[in-house]
C-alpha cells in the first residue's frame, strides 16, 4: 500500500517524514504485523508497507486487519499533520 501525500499528482511524501515507520508502529500497538519500506518512486522517495497475510485468511480476519490498519493509519497522519 503506497501512501501520498497528493492523491491527484501522486506527489510522494518528504523523505524526512518517516510515514511508513510511523504507520509500522501504530500498527503493531494495535495487533497488527506489516513492513514498512521507502524508497518507491526513485530509491529515496516513497513510502508503503508491505502486508503478507495466509492464504487461507478468514473474512473476520480480513475485517480485523482492516480495522486495526485504519486506525493505525488515521493515527500517523494525525501525528504528520502536527509535526
Amino acid at each position: 500500500m503506497e501512501f501520498v501525500q497528493d492523491k491527484v499528482n501522486k506527489t510522494p511524501f518528504d523523505p524526512s517524514v518517516p510515514l511508513n515507520k510511523m504507520i509500522k508502529q501504530a500498527s503493531m500497538q494495535a495487533g497488527l504485523m506489516c513492513y514498512p519500506m521507502s524508497g518507491t518512486i526513485d530509491g529515496r522517495l516513497g513510502h508503503h508497507i508491505l502486508f503478507a497475510p495466509p492464504y487461507t485468511i478468514e473474512d473476520q480476519h480480513i475485517d480485523e486487519i482492516g480495522e486495526k490498519l485504519s486506525l493505525a493509519i488515521q493515527q500517523s497522519f494525525q501525528r504528520v499533520s502536527v509535526a
